[in-house]
């Protein structure tokens, strides 16, 4: 890498050396003809360490355990059952000259997002697993993304000025309950929730509409049993019909009928 700064020139090498004051002609790749250097001059630092900051924001979409407490991309629930989600996003440094910072929470039509402001949390904190510190409703604003098509009730979650100042640089999860409805495929390819953070390519210029998106995904499972009744033993003939009655007897471990 070669950079030019206050009329000076230097090389940052592969061994993580800096050379500089180089002129035209060097065959180290510092090309000096403005400055007026000697080629004596040419000098290599070999303690120069450069470390890169990695400020890429992240996004993970979990759902929680059905019964338990692990989180996991994909689980089984039974049709109207609650459903806890959780949503994982590192927020960059630079995120308060980020014109565009939006997370988006959209399922797919069988499931629906929380009514009530009251089942979102939104907690911060200098890890993904050390989100412990509540961020205050005033440093955000939620809003309800309406039903359309194939998908259900969602949301969208902004920070304000305030709150990207509280968050830059740390980890913000969001937890909040959902449910299936009776829209829900039932096995196959389950009910999708998605995640998207969208957010501004450039940084200090809020009129340019250019956006990076990132986006995560959880699966929840249903499935449906089909009940067959039978007269008194399996077989096709004994089938129930359509309008037929069945009598059921309530016995004990010993098989003795039971009153009820």
């Amino acid at each position: 890498m070669v950079v030019i700064y206050a009329g000076r020139h230097f090389k940052v090498n592969n061994d993580n050396t800096i050379t500089w004051n180089a002129t035209s002609g060097d065959t180290n790749g510092c090309n000096n003809t403005n400055t007026g250097v000697t080629a004596t001059t040419i000098t290599t630092d070999p303690k120069l360490s450069i470390t890169l900051c990695n400020e890429l924001p992240s996004l993970i979409k979990e759902v929680k355990q059905n019964g338990g407490d692990t989180w996991k991309t994909d689980e089984q629930y039974r049709l109207d059952d609650e459903i806890t989600y959780r949503l994982t996003v590192y927020v960059p440094q630079n995120v308060a000259e980020l014109g565009t910072f939006e997370i988006k929470d959209v399922p797919q039509v069988g499931i629906t997002d929380s009514e009530s402001s009251s089942d979102y949390t939104v907690n911060y904190g200098d890890a993904a697993n050390a989100c412990n510190a509540s961020l205050t409703a005033d440093n955000y604003t939620l809003t309800k993304i309406e039903a359309s098509g194939n998908n259900g009730q969602g949301f969208k979650l902004e920070l304000t000025p305030d709150g990207k100042a509280a968050v830059a640089g740390k980890y913000i999860q969001i937890v909040y309950t959902a449910h299936m409805n009776a829209k829900a495929e039932i096995a196959g390819n389950g009910n999708g929730n998605t995640a998207t953070l969208i957010y501004s390519k450039y940084i200090g210029n809020p009129d340019d509409p250019s956006n990076y998106t990132i986006s995560d995904e959880a699966r929840v499972y249903t499935y449906q049993y089909q009940i067959t009744k039978y007269k008194d033993s399996v077989a096709e003939a004994n089938k129930l019909k359509d309008g037929e009655w069945v009598e059921f007897q309530l016995l004990d471990t010993d098989k003795n009928p039971m009153k009820v």
